[in-house]
């Protein structure tokens, strides 16, 4: 952390470096280009370089060139760089048009590849910082960012709710008892509804009508086209069944 950071910060630094019980070295130093270095043998990223702006020293700095020279020289020297805006932008009086501190801050990540992030006020700036410091040191668990792959289950379950007045929860009901290509082959609604709890014969007759190509017009669109034969294409192996149902379908539109 720079020596000549506001002295607060370093106090909300240290508490939250206990809050979260990070176990953490801040130190004070007189620092060139920025004002916080994250760093550590532990970091997954190597050393991010952060540089703290209240809102009109912000708009200052990008008025006389400033920030643009000491984000290429952070670049230079760092592997990630970091810029916290403190305060609205909306509120600093200038000469300079909104839409200018807003084509900056584009330039800045597109052209310079910067994060740029706002925060309300200084304690706000902080927990940013300690974040930083914290996601720096752990992994990225991937299954929480990416769903599981779709199931053969889960795709008929897409087909049958594409059926009016069905949806994801009589579609569960339906897959109890009838796979895809049973339902294909059933003729009589009856066979549905005495089977599938919450599922009369007027449902069930749109079930049958829409895996025979015979949806009425005034609920059919290309887009529901679309998604069935996305989700048959995935069920079936039969290209030609495919072919006949989805034909049908697009000849009620």
């Amino acid at each position: 952390m720079d020596n000549r950071e506001d002295k607060k910060m370093l106090q909300l630094l240290r508490i939250m470096n206990s809050q979260y019980n990070l176990g953490v070295s801040i130190k004070m130093e007189f620092l060139e280009v920025c004002d916080y270095i994250v760093r550590g043998k532990d970091s997954l990223v190597g050393t991010v370089g952060i540089e703290l702006k209240e809102k009109d020293d912000f708009v200052a700095s990008i008025m006389d060139g400033r920030l643009f020279r000491q984000v290429m020289e952070m670049h230079v020297n760092f592997d990630r760089v970091v810029v916290i805006v403190i305060g609205n932008l909306d509120e600093v009086y200038s000469k300079m048009p909104d839409h200018s501190k807003i084509g900056a801050l584009g330039a800045l990540v597109t052209k310079f590849g910067t994060s740029v992030i706002q925060a309300v006020n200084r304690e706000w700036a902080a927990y940013l910082i300690i974040s930083i410091l914290k996601h720096a040191r752990t992994t990225i668990d991937m299954t929480k960012i990416f769903k599981p792959k779709a199931t053969s289950e889960d795709r008929e379950l897409g087909a049958i709710s594409c059926a009016e007045g069905w949806g994801i929860k009589l579609a569960r009901e339906a897959v109890k008892y009838f796979r895809i290509r049973d339902i294909s082959n059933i003729d009589n609604p009856i066979t549905l509804s005495s089977k599938i709890r919450n599922v009369g014969k007027i449902k069930a007759q749109n079930l049958i009508n829409l895996f025979s190509g015979n949806e009425g017009e005034d609920f059919i669109t290309y887009v529901d086209v679309m998604i069935f034969e996305k989700y048959l294409r995935m069920i079936l192996d039969k290209d030609t069944i495919i072919k006949k149902l989805v034909n049908k379908l697009r000849k009620l539109i």
